[in-house]
């Protein structure tokens, strides 16, 4: 049994969403979460004319989804979505399922993207297409009319297994002033702490967001696929592939998330502007940069760790010394000493300790612990500044965005 089908043996939930067999010729496959969506049409649009850029055959899958505690209201919308896309003039094949009555404590966009993506890698799987793509999207983000000529110069094997792709949030439409400026605020404030990151020598430094990557249907199977998680799905399955340090940043297309507000989940875009538009101050604050200097100071000892017999005796700030007790880290370092014969292999399990999440967990300790939030241009500044002695400091927080885009961009691989 190939491992796809082993996988899917696994999982709990077996049905198959689409009884329609797949082009043998098939290149990509969409899938979309949709839950309580007013409109698609943008979203299938930007794909279908992206695909005909292309020349590419690509199927999209929706997963139009509700919990068995979702309100009359939700439940009209998504029938009104179903009966809509049922009437559609589709551009290129485009299936799509209502699946109603989940259960409450799984029902989550986390579950709707993980039926998606298991049909995906089925379908894959039935025309022998171990490494076709899966595109991950959200219901209401669209993409770049050369998002599928970017995603097919990726196509070339040079061992990556998840694709995490540039993205811009769409603000467009939005008229509100403060909403506008809290958006900017948002994707800035993604934008530096991911920058930091990779200053401080972490090397899985990149957003994850769930409307911006896409993965091979084999090593989607491999890793054990997405995670039924009601928020946070994305963040938790790009990093098992940051683990096997397999993970590209695929920067000549854009993705473009919506800017828009919700309360769906306890955190994401939609509660950061809810909660942002609820500053009466005005004022975003972001991660101090210190934090940074003492992190990067700490990352390059990994050379030092692997000969040391521990990590107390290294020249380290309080703040990190605080951390690494909170974290038990002496415990962890024997762990990754125990397997490791080579400082290649003792930097690569370090990381594999060290990860994104326990960034994240750095990141909150020493705001809590040491030093409070600063003002976000001022550190976007700061960082610049130590990018580049010469940068000249930036007050409009629009103006260090676009500086921040160009320099993801630039960032990631053109494959």
């Amino acid at each position: 049994m190939n491992p796809i089908a082993l996988y899917l043996s696994k999982q709990k939930f077996k049905a198959t969403l689409f009884e329609s067999s797949p082009d043998p010729e098939l290149d990509f496959i969409v899938v979309i979460p949709c839950y309580n969506e007013p409109d698609l049409q943008r979203c299938l649009s930007s794909l279908e004319t992206a695909a005909h850029m292309a020349a590419a055959k690509i199927e999209i899958l929706i997963i139009i989804n509700a919990p068995d505690n979702a309100t009359p209201e939700v439940e009209v919308q998504n029938q009104v979505m179903f009966a809509w896309l049922t009437l559609r003039d589709h551009q290129v094949p485009i299936y799509f399922v209502l699946l109603e009555e989940i259960p409450a404590r799984q029902a989550g966009v986390g579950y709707a993207r993980k039926m998606g993506m298991d049909e995906a890698i089925r379908r894959f799987n039935l025309i022998n297409k171990y490494h076709g793509i899966i595109c991950s999207m959200d219901a209401d983000s669209w993409v770049d009319p050369d998002y599928f000529i970017g995603l097919r110069q990726a196509q070339k094997p040079n061992g990556w297994e998840c694709l995490v792709i540039h993205y811009e949030h769409d603000w467009s439409d939005i008229q509100d002033i403060m909403h506008v400026r809290a958006i900017i605020s948002y994707e800035l404030h993604l934008r530096y702490y991911e920058v930091a990151l990779r200053f401080s020598g972490f090397p899985h430094a990149f957003q994850t967001l769930g409307s911006s990557m896409a993965v091979r249907a084999l090593a989607y199977a491999q890793v054990g696929g997405m995670p039924a998680r009601q928020a946070g799905e994305d963040f938790y399955f790009i990093h098992k592939f940051s683990r096997r340090n397999t993970v590209a940043r695929l920067g000549n297309t854009t993705v473009h998330p919506s800017a828009r507000t919700s309360n769906r989940v306890p955190f994401g875009t939609g509660k950061a502007l809810s909660d942002l538009m609820e500053n009466t101050s005005h004022e975003f604050n972001s991660y101090a940069w210190l934090g940074f200097i003492e992190l990067k100071s700490f990352l390059d000892k990994t050379g030092e760790l692997y000969l040391s017999s521990a990590w107390d005796g290294l020249s380290l700030s309080p703040g990190i010394r605080a951390f690494l007790k909170h974290i038990q880290f002496e415990e962890s370092l024997k762990e990754i000493k125990k397997h490791t014969a080579s400082p290649a292999m003792f930097r690569k399990r370090f990381f594999q300790v060290m990860d994104a999440f326990m960034m994240m967990k750095y990141a909150h300790f020493i705001r809590d612990h040491f030093y409070k939030n600063i003002p976000l241009a001022e550190a976007c500044n700061v960082l610049l500044k130590n990018i580049d002695p010469l940068h000249q400091t930036i007050l409009d927080e629009s103006i260090l965005l676009e500086l921040f885009r160009k320099m993801d961009r630039q960032a990631s691989e053109i494959l």
